[in-house]
């Protein structure tokens, strides 16, 4: 039982007043012996009986009064009037915000402890034995229902819970949660229900779409109360790293890659303005080990990006990870991403047994010494097979003058594996053949023209889409000349049937025509590049050939855009190592594992049991359903190869916790209540309990037991002067 002034507690032994002033009013008087007193006591005994009872009746009137007020006073919960006057069964849904954000600690407390502590208040007021229930709802990622039914179980469930969970939730989901476990909780018998939801009322969680209203009008609608308490922090100042990249995600051993870090300053409240910087330190790890110290000055509510060079020798998928000095909100102070150092990727050139100008002509532009950013491998069609498409990463169709039903599955097959594909179009690639081919491989209706050929005045190259990664280094105006204002006289026309979807294929290069008054025609496309299940996938109609473009002739004209190009093509195959909290994890073996093993970022060994699946030529092994801890996860696997010989296989994960959860600022009190009916009663903001929330009035028995004092003392006047009057 809980008392709003338990001070006035120490008065408790003054209900004995009543008792001593009784027993010493029987002493005051002094007996005295007469002659009649025989007679006297005679008719004493006849009365003696009722008179004990009417003075113990009185005394115990006045005692309780006594007992009442000075309860009274101390103001107990109404657990105790109910106690006095009985109550229906009642339901308590719990609902606990698990995101993120419920990590930020202030006064050595979490808003996830601050919300178990209120909890547990809410659960300990339930009985069993009034037929009580609850039921208690973990929204995070993924929402899950703890426990339902009985109160005491409910509360060990919420006493096991230790932290939230790293990533986002459902609000609508969650509300919806909500009403469904109040609904069970009336079906079982509770007549009052009452839904609370603990929660810091963070505003990316609290966004508040169509979908969250909805829901939430549902549960207006009906009927369950509805209460919200903020167990935020008071201070939701936070800096957190939002963002780690490497650039390029693959480096040949002692080439340089470049890791940059934006970190972010939130105050909690965008109003406010500070002309001062913070500052941080952090560190950037190499595989666990410190490769370079920052320090950062980050503007208030703003951002600041730091820059670092790595030449990495050692083979194989590195983990890079910054850490700053920790603050109140701990897992978005460290980020992490992973670097594969790999051999130069393999290329393969296709193309047929006769001389074919495409393939020599891109052979002699790829083609470098080591330490080269390729390395290219040739051969024809005919020799084709799966051995040497294993260990390649880009195939190069040049020129086909005519494909195969069995060259045509093997790239089929390569490309479902994740391989990359580039199709390099000359004048002597059949159409037919192409188009077969293509459409094979998921092209989405293209058509291939015979080619074109203009002297004068002649094409050019356009770039239409500049995001384009292997134009990058041609956004640059220097060097957007050397792409773009080169001749070219002769091509292939791509064109496609319907307005394509813009996820599933990309025209980043058209070719043009000057039409007079600074005007330009469309000719074609230039290069289409699209990517299903399998690898990229890209159709190059302008190749550099002599008879077609000037390429040549200009010094470095193509050779960067064709070097990226095939790089980008090629790592396509790399199936991307970064995923947000709760995201699947998986990883693709040439064929089904013989042994594997899953390492978490605490050291924690997994055994996952899930059996690989076919993808194309290889193998998709499941790892884990969903990944709940940030960090770099770490794969191994064993698989055997047909000679009989074991490959041993690890790759590395980088799992990070969503950006929005490090914004820590609440959702505005107007907002709430277009959601809530009634938002005086529904909401609690206490500010993160820097004083204590008084109970309203409907939670305090004093009113109660004041009116039972005045019915004491009432009864016990009237029925003292009755007495009186009979005995005379």
């Amino acid at each position: 039982m809980s008392f709003l002034n338990p001070t006035f507690l120490w008065a408790l032994p003054l209900t004995a007043l009543p008792v001593l002033i009784h027993l010493l009013n029987r002493q005051r008087y002094q007996r005295v012996d007469f002659a009649a007193m025989d007679f006297l006591l005679r008719a004493r005994k006849k009365l003696r009986r009722r008179l004990l009872i009417e003075d113990l009746f009185l005394l115990a009137l006045r005692t309780f009064a006594v007992l009442f007020f000075i309860l009274a006073l101390a103001r107990p919960g109404n657990e105790l009037a109910q106690t006095l006057t009985g109550r229906p069964a009642r339901g308590v849904v719990l609902l606990l915000d698990s995101t993120m954000s419920m990590h930020h600690r202030h006064r050595g407390q979490s808003s996830f402890e601050r919300g178990i502590q209120e909890g547990t208040s809410l659960l300990e007021g339930l009985e069993e034995s009034q037929g009580d229930q609850a039921a208690f709802i973990l929204a995070g990622d993924p929402i899950s229902r703890e426990a339902f039914g009985n109160p005491t179980k409910v509360l060990l469930s919420l006493a096991e819970q230790a932290n939230p969970s790293f990533g986002e939730t459902e609000l609508a989901e969650a509300a919806t949660w909500a009403l469904r476990s109040a609904e069970a909780l009336a079906a079982e018998g509770c007549e009052e229900v009452q839904i609370s939801f603990l929660t810091d009322l963070q505003s990316s969680t609290w966004n508040l779409d169509d979908e969250t209203r909805a829901a939430f009008l549902r549960l207006n609608e009906s009927g369950f109360p509805l209460r919200i308490q903020d167990v935020g922090a008071s201070k939701r100042e936070n800096t957190a790293i939002t963002r780690i990249e490497v650039e390029p995600g693959r480096v040949a051993p002692g080439e340089m890659a470049e890791v940059s870090v934006t970190v972010r300053h939130f105050s909690g409240d965008d109003t406010r303005t500070n002309a001062s910087l913070k500052h941080v330190r952090g560190q950037l790890f190499l595989d666990n080990s410190p490769v370079a110290d920052a320090e950062l000055e980050i503007p208030w509510n703003g951002e600041s990006s730091w820059v670092h060079t790595l030449t990495p020798a050692e083979l194989g998928s590195r983990s890079l990870e910054f850490r700053l000095d920790s603050d109140a909100l701990v897992p978005d102070d460290h980020r992490a991403t992973i670097l594969n150092v790999a051999p130069s990727p393999t290329v393969l050139i296709l193309g047929e047994t006769r001389s074919n100008a495409v393939q020599e002509s891109l052979t002699r532009f790829l083609d470098f010494p080591a330490p080269a950013p390729l390395t290219i491998q040739q051969v024809s069609a005919s020799a084709l097979n799966p051995t040497s498409l294993a260990r390649t990463e880009l195939l190069i169709l040049a020129d086909p003058a005519q494909v195969t039903t069995r060259v045509q599955e093997l790239i089929q097959k390569f490309v479902a594996s994740g391989g990359g594909f580039l199709l390099a179009l000359g004048s002597e690639a059949h159409a037919a053949d192409c188009e077969e081919l293509l459409s094979a491989l998921g092209a989405p209706a293209i058509q291939i023209e015979e080619p074109q050929r203009y002297s004068n005045p002649s094409a050019r190259l356009a770039i239409q889409n500049e995001s384009w990664p292997p134009l990058s280094l041609f956004k640059d105006p220097r060097w957007k000349p050397l792409l773009t204002e080169i001749p070219v006289y002769s091509f292939r026309p791509l064109s496609l049937s319907a307005h394509p979807s813009a996820s599933l294929i990309q025209a980043p290069l058209l070719l043009v025509r000057d039409s007079g008054e600074n005007q330009q025609a469309k000719l074609s496309n230039a290069i289409l590049t699209w990517q299903l299940d399998g690898g990229p996938i890209a159709v190059f109609s302008t190749p550099p050939l002599p008879d077609w473009n000037r390429f040549e002739e200009v010094p470095g004209g193509t050779l960067p855009f064709l070097f990226d190009l095939c790089s980008y093509l090629a790592n396509g195959t790399s199936k991307s190592t970064q995923f947000d909290v709760g995201s699947p994890l998986q990883m693709v073996l040439p064929s089904p594992p013989v042994d594997l093993q899953l390492e978490n970022p605490i050291g924690e060994r997994l055994r996952p049991q899930s059996e690989a699946e076919p993808y194309g030529a290889r193998f998709v092994q499941p790892l884990l359903t969903a990944a709940s801890l940030p960090g770099v996860w770490t794969s191994s696997a064993q698989t055997v190869r047909s000679d009989g010989n074991t490959l041993q296989h690890h790759q590395k994960f980088s799992v990070v916790v969503p950006e929005s959860e490090s914004k820590l600022a609440p959702v505005p009190r107007s907002l709430l209540e277009d959601i809530l009916p009634n938002p005086e009663s529904s909401l609690i903001q206490s500010n993160a309990f820097n004083k204590e929330i008084e109970p309203s009035s409907s939670e305090d028995a004093a009113p109660l037991l004041f009116l039972i004092v005045v019915l004491l003392l009432g009864t016990e006047t009237l029925l003292a002067a009755f007495l009186d009057r009979r005995r005379g």
